[in-house]
């Protein structure tokens, strides 16, 4: 039985998933990827969490927090990706 010895980051994996290299997405869900972002509200978490980091003084649950986000973010920017190769791949109607 083979074991697996090297980490490889949910980012890394979601990116084999999702190849954001290849642009087979169709027009109008490339259309709604672009349109998704974070709410208000999140990215003013982000932003106090991110100067809380910065100061060293964020605690063990807003570190866990904050890594949620940028992971989301990570995901997010690569769906984008995808969607924006999708987009520029599509022939004229």
């Amino acid at each position: 039985m083979s074991t697996f010895d090297t980490y490889i980051p949910d980012a890394e994996i979601f990116a084999r998933v999702v190849n954001p290299e290849q642009g087979d997405l169709p027009p109008e869900m490339a259309e709604m990827v672009l349109n998704l972002d974070f709410q208000p509200s999140d990215r003013k978490t982000m932003q106090i969490l991110s100067e809380k980091a910065s100061q060293g003084e964020l605690t063990e649950s807003e570190r866990e927090m904050l890594d949620g986000f940028i992971r989301v973010g990570h995901f997010l920017g690569m769906l984008k990706s995808k969607a924006r190769v999708s987009l520029k791949n599509k022939p004229n109607a």
